[in-house]
């Protein structure tokens, strides 16, 4: 799970190496610096997304960066090189039917001034600094805030910074103190391996299910064969699944599989 550790250990480093020694595959190290940036974006760091779509169009010029790269400006109110951009995209993707729709969208975005990130908005401010790796700095920003929003933020940071008991005692108050919540993927993102293989966390999250909304869980094939379910029901399946694996409850495991006899991953794991 730990997705953070593993961007930072061995891809970006990888990555650096490449571009120092291969400069011979532009093409692939390009790709690599688009799939960083998509990394970023999903994580809302819209400026250091930014970065890596540049990078990207500078050692290999092509369609889905450009395109991505328009998305950024677009979504922090830069529409003259968002549209720059996604024109730039389609001269050279003309067939690229999500550059069709973004372009749409950006000139949409532009005649009513719609962006995704203002300048005052502090969670976007914390989300680049996240991505810069300034824990302290962010944890100084909300400390004083008792918002669910800045305690996910909180959250982050402990868990970029492996503080395994301040990360479970801020999630802790996020279950307890909100009346409703999301999981995000930058939650997922920054959530350590060590808290993700406890079955404490998911102990929380099935306690307050009933205020779990806009989210998706690990364990996708139980969306894919079972789509009907509820999004509760779906959270509370994956959350008894994971507490009961975690803890090698194979009683619970084998009556879960009864439910459930098409989740292949419970299946699987069983045999």
């Amino acid at each position: 799970m730990e997705r953070f550790k593993w961007l930072e250990e061995t891809f970006i480093p990888y990555l650096q190496f490449a571009e120092e020694h291969l400069p011979e595959h532009k093409s692939l190290i390009s790709g690599c610096c688009y799939v960083l940036g998509d990394v970023y974006d999903f994580n809302e760091a819209y400026l250091k997304a930014r970065e890596s779509y540049q990078r990207s169009v500078d050692l290999f010029p092509n369609g889905p960066s450009y395109r991505e790269l328009a998305c950024m400006y677009s979504h922090v109110g830069e529409f003259e090189k968002a549209i720059f951009n996604i024109e730039k995209s389609l001269e050279l993707s003309p067939d690229d039917k999500h550059a069709l729709e973004d372009i749409e969208n950006i000139r949409e975005c532009a005649e009513e001034n719609i962006l995704l990130a203002e300048k005052d908005d502090l969670v976007w401010k914390c989300n680049e600094l996240l991505a810069n790796k300034d824990f302290q700095t962010v944890l100084e920003l909300v400390k004083n805030k008792s918002q669910c929003k800045y305690y996910k933020i909180q959250a982050r940071s402990y868990g970029a910074m492996f503080s395994y008991e301040k990360y479970i005692k801020i999630w802790r108050k996020i279950c307890d103190e909100s009346d409703t919540f999301s999981l995000e993927r930058a939650d997922w993102f920054y959530m350590p391996s060590s808290v993700y293989n406890n079955s404490t966390i998911w102990e929380l999250f099935l306690e307050a299910n009933e205020k779990i909304t806009d989210t998706t869980f690990p364990c996708l094939d139980l969306y894919e064969y079972y789509p009907k379910l509820s999004p509760q029901k779906t959270h509370e399946v994956i959350c008894k699944f994971k507490i009961y694996k975690l803890k090698g409850n194979r009683t619970q495991l084998l009556e879960l599989s009864k439910n459930f006899p098409l989740w292949k991953t419970l299946a699987n794991l069983l045999q």
